[in-house]
C-alpha cells in the first residue's frame, strides 16, 4: 500500500494534492459510548498532525513513567491521552516506589482539571443508599460507582422533585390562554420576565434534560441553549413565554435555530411540546417522534437497585497479550524502535487491534 501510494503520487502529483485537501476538510474527532462505562474515541486528521499526535502519546507513555509502573504500553498511552486534556500535560507514574526516578518530576505535575462534564445522580446513590445507575451528559448511563468517583471533585446542583406533568400541563395551559394578559400575574416573578434565566432555573433544565431534545441529539445539555418553549414576547414579557423551568428546553444551536425557524414559519417542522417535558418533533413529511428529558429518571429513580458496590470495587488484573509484555515492554520500547522497522511495528499493532476486536465482538 505504501508503494502503491508512493507511485500515486509520482503519476499524478497535483490529483492527489487535491484529493489530500479534500479529504483533510473532512476531518473530524467523535465520541461514541462503548460497553461496560467505556467510550471509543474516532478521528480523521492530517497526516501530519495524526503522526504528531501519536508520537506525543508515544513518548509520553516511555518516558514519563518507570519500568515498573503497572500499566501496560497502550493503556499509559491511552491515558496520555486524556492527560493531555484535563490540564497536567503529563502521566504520573503509579509504580508506587519511593526510589521511582520520575517521583521528583510527578511532584511538580499540576493537578488535574476538574471533570467538564455533567453527571446526573440521585442523592441516595450518591450516598451508598442505592446503586442506581446515573447520567453521563452525551454518553449515556454510567455505574453507580464511577459516578461516585466523578463526583468526589465536582460542583453540586441540587435539584428537589417539584414539578409534575399535571403541573407542567396546568402551566401550559394558562400560558396559552392569557395572551391578552399584559401584567405580571402575582405568582409571576420579575426573573420569569428576564430573557435570561438565573443560575439555579438554568442548573435545573439542563439536569432534567439531560442532553438536546432534539430526536438523536447527544449534545450535553451543558453545552446546549436553554431555548423556551413557549416564544417569549421581547415587547411584552408579561404577555408571552416565561422564563421557567417548565418552558424552557435544552437545544444546541443547530436545533435551536430549528425550532426558531420553525416558530417563525420558515420552514415546514413543527415542535410541539406536552406535559411532562415531552417534546414532538414533526417533520415536513409528517413523520413524528417524541423524546422525554433523560435525566429525570436518574434523578428521580423509580426502581430499588440495592448498594452492592458503595464499598468500592475491586481493581481489575491487567490482561495479558503478547504485545504487552508486561514491566520490561516500558524499558524495551526504545530498544524494539531500533531493531524494528515502522512497517514491522505497524502490522504488529494492526494484527493486535484486530485480535482485541476479536475477542470483543465474541
Amino acid at each position: 500500500k505504501r508503494t502503491a501510494r508512493r507511485w500515486l503520487l509520482e503519476a499524478d502529483p497535483e490529483g492527489q494534492a487535491v484529493r489530500r485537501k479534500a479529504a483533510e476538510a473532512d476531518r473530524y474527532v467523535s465520541i461514541s459510548a462503548a460497553d461496560d462505562g467505556t467510550a471509543v474515541v474516532d478521528a480523521v486528521l492530517p497526516a501530519a498532525g495524526g503522526q504528531t499526535l501519536y508520537e506525543r502519546l508515544r513518548e509520553m507513555a516511555s518516558t514519563q513513567v518507570c519500568g515498573s509502573d503497572p500499566r501496560t504500553t497502550t493503556q499509559c498511552r491511552a491515558d496520555a491521552l486524556v492527560a493531555l486534556a484535563d490540564g497536567t500535560g503529563r502521566l504520573t507514574c503509579q509504580c508506587g516506589r519511593p526510589d521511582c526516578p520520575h517521583a521528583e518530576i510527578d511532584a511538580t505535575t499540576p493537578a488535574p482539571r476538574k471533570v467538564l462534564v455533567q453527571v446526573g445522580v440521585s442523592a441516595e446513590t450518591l450516598a451508598g443508599l442505592r446503586d442506581n445507575p446515573a447520567l453521563l451528559a452525551g454518553f449515556g448511563a454510567i455505574d453507580a460507582d464511577l459516578a461516585r468517583q466523578l463526583a468526589r471533585h465536582a460542583r453540586f446542583d441540587i435539584i428537589t422533585d417539584t414539578t409534575t406533568a399535571a403541573q407542567s400541563a396546568a402551566t401550559h395551559t394558562a400560558s396559552a390562554h392569557t395572551s391578552e394578559a399584559h401584567t405580571p400575574t402575582p405568582e409571576t416573578t420579575e426573573a420569569e420576565l428576564r430573557y435570561r434565566p438565573g443560575t439555579r432555573v438554568a442548573a435545573r433544565v439542563r439536569a432534567l434534560d439531560g442532553t438536546c431534545r432534539a430526536p438523536g441529539c447527544q449534545i450535553p445539555a451543558a453545552a446546549t441553549d436553554l431555548d423556551h418553549q413557549e416564544r417569549f414576547d421581547h415587547n411584552d414579557p408579561a404577555a408571552g413565554g416565561h422564563t421557567t423551568a417548565d418552558n424552557l428546553g435544552a437545544r444546541c444551536r443547530r436545533h435551536h435555530r430549528l425550532k426558531t425557524h420553525s416558530d417563525n414559519h420558515r420552514n415546514q417542522w413543527q415542535v410541539i411540546h406536552h406535559p411532562g417535558r415531552e417534546v414532538e418533533w414533526v417533520t415536513p413529511t409528517g413523520e413524528s417522534a417524541t423524546t422525554t428529558p433523560e435525566g429525570v429518571p436518574f434523578l428521580f429513580p423509580t426502581v430499588f437497585v440495592p448498594p452492592v458496590t458503595a464499598d468500592g470495587v475491586p481493581e481489575a488484573e491487567p490482561s495479558g497479550s503478547i504485545w504487552d509484555p508486561g514491566i520490561a515492554e516500558s524499558e524495551m520500547t526504545e530498544l524494539l524502535h531500533v531493531y524494528y522497522s515502522a512497517a514491522q511495528r505497524r502490522e504488529a499493532f494492526r494484527a493486535a487491534r484486530h485480535a482485541r476486536r476479536a475477542r470483543h465482538n465474541m
